[in-house]
């Protein structure tokens, strides 16, 4: 991709990383795309599932911060026995069940917020529900 420069008023940018929520050079080569590219139905849904799936990702990672902050006494060390299990189970099946991190979590003494939280970090993929942890 090239890096070409546009001459863009400051406050404009600025209002509209505000009311999108997202960098205004997403929002602006998004909405260039659209002019190219998007024609149908399909592909604005498709747009739009895109703009909301990054919008989550920013508020998983914002979870992410105020769990851990809300947990800093954690030891590091009580976290690696339960964290390398359910790396073997995201390992194994791809992803982790909310059930497993709680199991994992009770064994361990340890909360279940902050487990997922961390799976979360490393990117693990998280259903409601995984296949039971043996």
């Amino acid at each position: 991709m090239s890096k070409d420069c546009l001459k863009i008023d400051k406050e404009l940018i600025s209002l509209v990383e505000y009311k999108i929520g997202l960098p205004a050079e997403d929002v602006i080569e998004g909405y260039l795309k659209s002019l190219i590219y998007y024609d149908d139905e399909e592909s604005r849904v498709i747009k739009d599932f895109v703009k909301t799936s990054q919008k989550l990702d920013k508020l998983k990672l914002k979870l992410v911060e105020q769990i851990k902050e809300n947990n800093l006494n954690y030891d590091d060390k009580l976290l690696e026995k339960p964290l390398d299990a359910l790396e073997r189970i995201h390992e194994s099946l791809g992803y982790v069940g909310r059930n497993q991190i709680s199991s994992i979590a009770k064994v361990n003494h340890v909360k279940a917020s902050l487990l997922e939280a961390i799976c979360i970090e490393k990117g693990m993929e998280i259903l409601s529900h995984g296949a039971g942890v043996k």
